[in-house]
Order: C-alpha cells, then structure tokens, then sequence
C-alpha cells in the first residue's frame, strides 16, 4: 500500500531540483567522458563510422534531456517584487517529465558505457523509442480507443439487467 507523499515548500523543490540536474549533470559527463577517453586510448583502430555515430547520437541525448530538464526546473519569479512566482516542474515527481528524462539519461549513460564491451549494446538504445511509443499509446491513444469498449459493456450490462428484471417480473 503506498503512502501519501509528504507536502513539499518551494523552496525545497527548488533545491531538489537543482541537485537532481547537477547529478545527472554529472552521470552524463562520468559516462561520456571515461567512454570517450577509453575507446580513444584502447580502441582506436577499430573506430568506425558506426561508433561515430552512435557517440554523437549518445552525446546529442545527454545536451537534450540535460537542457529539458534545466527548462521545465526552471523557478519563475515575479519581474516587481522578484518573489517565486512558480518553482517549476518538479522533477521528483512519480510518473512525469522529469523521471521519464532520468530514465532516458540512465539508460543512454549504460548504453554508452556497455559498447565498449561491444557495439551491439548500441540497440539498448531502442528502448528509447520504445518506451516513448508505450508511453504515447497508454496515455494519449489508448483512453480513445477503449472508450467504446467500455461503453459497449455498460450497454451490455445494462441489457442483462433489464432482461433478467423482466424475467423475474
């Protein structure tokens, strides 16, 4: 059974926010910079196009979530008294933007560090599309596409009833 999440002031969102970026911040450069400077230094000869690529697309996500999550953490405050007008979208909040740009920086930062194993690890990173596409159909497509279904039960339901009704009658 979960329990209810204790109330949070602003400024303590503010804060969390601020080390929630610095930390992932800082997993994003660990990983890119000890892949970089390993496969540089051991890997060399067996660069290619692919790796090439895949390390761009890889740094391309890390500048990309990291911005993200710095624009919706982003406190507003009032340009006449300079007081917190909103603390921004909490990032620590279950199920929104902020943990789905986490779960997207984990899993790059694993990927990354995994393809110096071997490059096959690359395709982890169609988890990304993957999870986005679920996320995309559970809670934009799928409400549209189930309402019929549950009226059709309801209906079907309500018919049962009023035929059982008049067989009691």
């Amino acid at each position: 059974q979960k329990q209810k999440q204790p109330t949070r002031g602003f400024k303590q969102i503010i804060a969390e926010n601020a080390s929630t970026v610095l930390f992932y911040r800082n997993i994003t450069l660990a990983a890119g910079a000890f892949y970089n400077t390993f496969f540089f230094f051991f890997f060399y000869e067996h660069m290619c196009p692919l790796v090439m690529c895949m390390n761009i697309l890889a740094t391309m996500i890390y500048i990309t979530c990291y911005h993200l999550m710095r624009y919706v953490s982003r406190p507003e405050y009032s340009m006449m008294t300079y007081q917190l007008v909103d603390p921004g979208h909490d990032l620590n909040m279950e199920g929104g933007i902020g943990e789905n740009l986490k779960d997207i920086m984990i899993i790059t930062s694993m990927t990354h560090l995994m393809a110096l194993i071997s490059n096959k690890f690359w395709l982890a990173l169609l988890i990304i599309p993957v999870k986005g596409f679920y996320l995309f159909w559970v809670n934009i497509l799928g409400p549209w596409f189930t309402v019929d279904e549950l009226d059709n039960i309801e209906e079907e339901v309500k018919r049962q009833n009023t035929d059982q009704m008049k067989q009691n009658q």
